[in-house]
């Protein structure tokens, strides 16, 4: 019995040994492109269903080349009215916009190609409450912390079209900082 509980002791001994360097592999520090911002806080103007919108975002590296985006904001947007003839005499009416969006970006160490899907929840009133568009653009992605980010981007609504009170500008830009 004594030679089992020895045998026993050896072989947690052992294990606990060639465990050992696993802890240092596990320990060691990230390098290169996974050593990149997960956070960004930026403004968007236009394109995604506001007219701007101050927005979080959350990034999620696969790959050196490939990562995803989750987005949530909160944005404001007003009625389109066009007057050709007279004065108008509807009063503009304001919309609290929350965009979001989910893209995965493909490219290199800064310059990437964003697609993916958005939605935009409208809050006023409206005849239309909520929109989704397809996302295609460019981002130009910091590496280091509190520095400059950039997205051009392009996005046209699937539904919310027959609206027309609705000023939705396909085109929008994002700038913002990473940390």
């Amino acid at each position: 019995m004594a030679n089992f509980k020895i045998f026993k002791v050896k072989r947690v001994i052992f294990i606990i040994i060639l465990s050992f360097p696993l802890v240092f592999l596990f320990a060691q520090e990230k390098t290169g492109v996974f050593n990149r911002l997960n956070n960004l806080i930026y403004l968007d103007f236009f394109g995604d269903g506001s007219l701007f919108s101050i927005n979080y975002e959350r990034q999620y590296f696969l790959l050196p080349y490939l990562f995803f985006t989750g987005k949530a904001g909160l944005g404001y947007n007003q009625n389109f009215n066009l007057c050709f003839f007279g004065s108008c005499n509807n009063p503009k009416k304001d919309y609290l916009t929350l965009p979001y969006h989910v893209t995965a970006n493909i490219g290199g160490v800064r310059n990437f190609f964003e697609f993916g899907i958005g939605g935009t929840i409208l809050g006023g009133n409206s005849t239309q409450y909520f929109l989704s568009y397809p996302i295609l653009g460019y981002r130009y992605q910091a590496v280091k912390p509190n520095s400059f980010n950039f997205r051009v981007f392009f996005s046209f609504p699937f539904n919310g079209t027959d609206d027309y009170r609705f000023l939705f500008i396909p085109i929008g830009i994002s700038v913002g900082r990473g940390f």
